[in-house]
């Protein structure tokens, strides 16, 4: 978070500079989320497909955040090369699954073979409709975050360090 400080100084004439705010690390995690989700994510894999099936079938189930943990939909796809999926949260106290839908992925081969991870920006799966709500953004901002870091766990990433998952 930035806010914009008067400067007196000749370098900067029309008198502004952004310095930071001080922000609690579950602030900075949604404003990273939010960035995140709106500029999309995109990485190549150091996996086969059957290692990404794995992850999917099981470290998802065990993700959470707060009350709410994560059921992948399929959604559309090309078999062999691309499949969309669909992140809905499920209620951890009912295990009922949720109907709204807080994010895509789209899991796939590129022509030379190597296995991409995609989350679509939101304003391609999202068009046409309302902004999705803060508690959307937080649940699937937290997804994503759990999935870095387990592909990181895993080897088919490399991070510089764990991502905060609130």
């Amino acid at each position: 978070m930035y806010s914009h400080v008067p400067w007196e100084g000749p370098s900067c004439p029309e008198g502004f500079i952004l310095r930071p705010v001080a922000a609690s690390m579950e602030d900075r995690g949604y404003m990273f989320g939010q960035f995140l989700l709106d500029q999309g994510v995109e990485l190549k894999l150091n996996a086969d497909l059957d290692d990404v099936l794995d992850f999917v079938d099981k470290e998802i189930p065990s993700f959470a955040c707060g009350d709410y943990g994560y059921r992948i939909i399929s959604g559309k796809g090309i078999i062999g090369s691309e499949w969309k999926l669909l992140v809905k949260p499920r209620d951890l106290k009912s295990l009922k699954t949720l109907d709204n839908t807080v994010g895509h992925l789209v899991i796939g081969r590129t022509e030379a073979g190597d296995i991409m991870f995609k989350v679509p920006p939101r304003a391609e799966w999202h068009q046409g409709q309302d902004r999705p709500s803060d508690q959307d953004t937080k649940l699937f901002s937290s997804f994503i975050f759990q999935t870095l870091n387990v592909f990181q766990k895993r080897g088919y990433i490399k991070l510089p360090g764990a991502v905060p998952v609130a």
